[in-house]
């Protein structure tokens, strides 16, 4: 069963207390970790959904079906290659201090 809560093992708080210690923005890893974070909180998700209720989900409407699926395509690889970046980026700084070569 997939459940509605993730859990940590620790990598991405590790990366992003790295990469804040070395001055490298990685936001997409620290929006990762707070996600997970977040969603690991289902308790307390729920209590709040009883209290505030859900926002109102629209309609998508998609006239052209083909262009959709192509534009969504374009935002996961360009989603991808930021994410890839910022962790090397990460990794290029902590190679330079710790010498990794």
């Amino acid at each position: 069963m997939i459940l509605d809560k993730a859990g940590q093992k620790g990598t991405g708080k590790w990366s992003v207390i790295e990469a804040q210690n070395m001055g490298v923005p990685a936001t997409a890893i620290e929006a990762a970790v707070a996600a997970r974070s977040i969603s690991s909180a289902k308790g307390e998700r729920e209590a709040a959904e009883k209290i505030l209720g859900l926002p109102p989900v629209g309609e998508i409407r998609v006239t052209d079906r083909e262009a959709f699926i192509k534009d969504l395509e374009n935002a996961l690889l360009a989603a991808k290659v930021g994410a890839y970046a910022q962790g090397f980026a990460v990794m290029s700084a902590a190679s330079n201090e710790f010498g990794w070569n």
